[in-house]
């Protein structure tokens, strides 16, 4: 029972870093794999506990960030969303799991990745594999998809901040403060542009690798002939969750 439980605490770890509910971008920035255990270990011991699963990541949401976070109106990966996601990743046996192959990986955290992006801004997976680079760039990661794309929207801010409404006059000359609004605001303010797609595979290529067994991992090289493979073989995506419109 405990290795059932501690599986599902990692999976919720890792749904969670993908869906990125509250903007934080650790789903685009590596070393920030672990940005949300502490709460899916908490969703899944109140789970276990009794409670129902809305109400427990509501619950534990509102703790860790800020009461109602899931709940504003602009946010793309809402408490809904969330739920429903958690709950399908629970439906999921623990064959189908441990069964997962590299394509099939990297097709579900395309899908995550894609979810909060306006569908206007977003493209087709299998002209995302298109764009595959040809090899692993040493300094592709000087830059990320943060520092590409992210600029502060002060005037949208208003109360998605912890803490209450932003007050542009009193924070002007405090940069933190630009980081921290970009960073928690519903909806997500880095649209995908077709240019960041050298970066994305390259990042999803070190994302999935850090969370896979030892024995699953491989070079780039390796991971794009396996993947690019799934063109012909289309993978069936296992992220069941409302998209939004």
């Amino acid at each position: 029972m405990n290795d059932i439980t501690n599986g599902l605490k990692h999976r919720f770890a890792v749904l969670l870093h993908d869906l990125d509910p509250i903007n934080s971008y650790c789903h685009a920035i590596l070393d920030m794999e672990d940005y949300y255990e502490s709460s899916a270990i908490k969703i899944v011991e109140l789970h276990a506990m009794g409670l129902p699963l809305r109400q427990a990541v509501c619950q534990v949401f509102d703790s860790d960030f800020w009461e109602g976070c899931l709940l504003e109106a602009r946010r793309v990966v809402n408490l809904d969303t969330l739920t429903s996601a958690l709950e399908a990743e629970m439906q999921r046996t623990t064959n189908a799991m441990d069964s997962e192959s590299l394509p099939e990986l990297h097709r579900a955290l395309f899908d995550r990745f894609m979810l909060p992006i306006p569908r206007a801004s977003r493209c087709t997976y299998s002209s995302f594999l298109q764009a595959f680079p040809e090899q692993l760039s040493q300094d592709w990661n000087d830059m990320g998809y943060f520092d590409l794309r992210a600029q502060p929207l002060l005037q949208l801010a208003d109360s998605t901040k912890p803490g209450g409404d932003f007050d542009a006059d009193e924070d002007e000359d405090e940069d933190e403060d630009d980081d921290i609004c970009v960073t928690f605001l519903a909806e997500r303010s880095v649209p995908f542009a077709p240019d960041d797609m050298p970066f994305l595979h390259q990042l999803f290529f070190e994302k999935i690798m850090r969370r896979v067994p030892v024995e699953m991992r491989t070079s780039f090289e390796a991971f794009k002939q396996q993947v690019s493979h799934s063109i012909a073989t289309p993978v069936e995506s296992q992220v069941l969750m409302h998209t939004p419109a």
